[in-house]
């Protein structure tokens, strides 16, 4: 509870700033068409203008909208309620939300996901909590800038699909790669979290039916990919996964 209440912390500061943005063009353009009305006769041009100017305030409306509606959802915990979910709907609710704390980081990032329909089996909130972890691990992981990739794709074959969090930051070293799956186990500085993240991330995925898989070496970035049905199983004991996670372990570290 306490990392994900840390982790909402960060993502209502980033939303304060991505809300702010709209809100200022909505009085800017709402001054303007006012500007107009008050001045009395308006002309064939300015009447154009005022269209555009009101088309641009109720896009900015929704976009808060939006963003709040996105924020609700991911604030309010809930047992899971798998359902077929849009991939690309969940990456582009994340990449909206964090935005401005991925700029403020000096961080880029670049996506790389399959055509629609890019879809999974699950919980829209509870995977979104899980990407929104694995960026801001890979935030914290590049104190001076970097590049996450964002990518994505689809095993017919096993029927789920995959994706994946890189960075080019500090990476992990062995011997903290065995643990990182561990409650309350972090590499992070005191005050920078509890170690709950990648927890979380894991038991919200086994609930998935899905898999964890971590690639890292010191000074060379990170991978974290994540691995889910894209249709519900019929058998909880199926293996049509290539590895399943093992329940005595923390997960797949390479």
């Amino acid at each position: 509870r306490e990392d994900r209440l840390n982790s909402l912390g960060r993502l209502v500061a980033s939303v304060c700033h991505e809300i702010n943005n709209p809100i200022t063009s909505i009085v800017t353009f709402t001054k303007l068409v006012l500007s107009m009305i008050q001045r009395g006769a308006v002309s064939e041009e300015e009447t154009a203008n005022m269209e555009k100017y009101l088309a641009l305030s109720f896009r900015e409306a929704m976009r808060c909208g939006s963003i709040v509606k996105n924020l609700l959802t991911f604030a309010r915990p809930k047992s899971l309620d798998a359902r077929e979910i849009d991939i690309l709907e969940v990456v582009d609710t994340i990449l909206l939300l964090i935005g401005h704390q991925l700029e403020s980081a000096g961080v880029k990032h670049t996506v790389t996901l399959p055509s629609p329909p890019f879809t999974a089996w699950g919980d829209f909130s509870q995977i979104q909590q899980c990407l929104l972890n694995l960026l801001f691990n890979a935030i914290d992981a590049m104190p001076d800038g970097g590049i996450i990739t964002i990518a994505g794709g689809t095993d017919e074959e096993k029927d789920l699909i995959w994706l994946s969090v890189s960075d080019t930051g500090q990476g992990i070293e062995p011997v903290d790669l065995q643990q990182i799956f561990e409650p309350f186990y972090s590499t992070k500085t005191e005050g920078k979290g509890v170690g709950l993240g990648l927890s979380m991330v894991y038991g919200i995925i086994r609930d998935h039916n899905g898999v964890v898989d971590v690639e890292s070496e010191p000074g060379k970035g990170t991978t974290f990919m994540i691995k889910l049905p894209r249709r519900p199983l019929q058998d909880k004991n199926s293996d049509r996964f290539l590895e399943k996670a093992d329940p005595t372990s923390s997960g797949h570290v390479s």
